[in-house]
């Protein structure tokens, strides 16, 4: 079987975090603010005691802090990583807190589910860790999991980020491996809108975002930085 998964997500991410034990203080803890953003426009609407019909999966759930917040709001929620540790770690996070939800260690290139299961799929960065190839081949997986009129959520890193291009191997265009800097691992590919225009060709694109966050005044001890788009499209 095709794989997509780099080892280096296990070997020096989760797996170091899941070395360190509970409360696993190296794995993120909280969910991403404009997931929860999106997640409360599109589906907060939803009664609460209906909100356990609606399918979600957290495509790259890591180590289950976006999967926590789709949990304790009421949906039923799946996740899929390559990492071993990570899925440990998500699994006693939903266990400490009650939390009900289904995970598995897999790869984007083939999801293990039957076509149009999700009413929503999420990729809060992790798609961007693969070649473009995989990266499409992942997206086709996506739209054959949805439901029709089913949303799919996806962030991915732009070119303007300021760590594009400053470290690692370019290994075909906007597409770097061996990065080190910040926390990227692994391959990085970094999208212009002309790609994502390609990469989701076969959705209905509701919004293409773009969110970005740079250092203006000590450029040189910059805190935080980052640029991405954020895509919201229907199959």
């Amino acid at each position: 079987m095709k794989k997509s998964f780099h080892a280096s997500w296990e070997d020096e991410y989760y797996g170091k975090a899941k070395g360190e034990g509970f409360p696993y203080e190296g794995a993120p803890r909280y969910p991403y603010d404009r997931v929860v953003s999106i997640v409360a426009k599109k589906f907060f609407q939803i009664p609460r005691e209906k909100r356990s019909e609606v399918m979600m999966l957290d495509l790259g759930c890591g180590s289950g802090n976006n999967a926590v917040f789709l949990a304790e709001n009421g949906f039923t929620v799946f996740g899929i990583d390559g990492s071993s540790s990570g899925i440990e770690i998500c699994k006693e996070r939903f266990r400490e807190r009650g939390l009900q939800g289904e995970f598995v260690v897999g790869d984007f290139l083939s999801l293990p589910y039957e076509a149009e299961r999700f009413d929503f799929v999420l990729d809060r960065e992790s798609l961007y860790a693969n070649r473009r190839a995989d990266i499409k081949e992942a997206i086709a997986q996506v739209y054959r999991v949805l439901k029709p009129g089913g949303l799919f959520c996806s962030f991915m890193y732009s070119t303007d980020h300021p760590h594009a291009g400053r470290s690692g191997e370019e290994i075909e265009p906007n597409t770097f491996q061996d990065v080190r800097t910040g926390r990227f691992v692994g391959i990085t590919h970094y999208a212009d809108l002309r790609d994502i225009l390609d990469l989701f060709r076969d959705f209905s694109v509701e919004n293409i975002m773009s969110s970005s966050l740079r250092e203006v005044w000590h450029a040189a001890s910059a805190l935080l930085g980052e640029a991405e788009y954020i895509i919201l499209a229907k199959k």
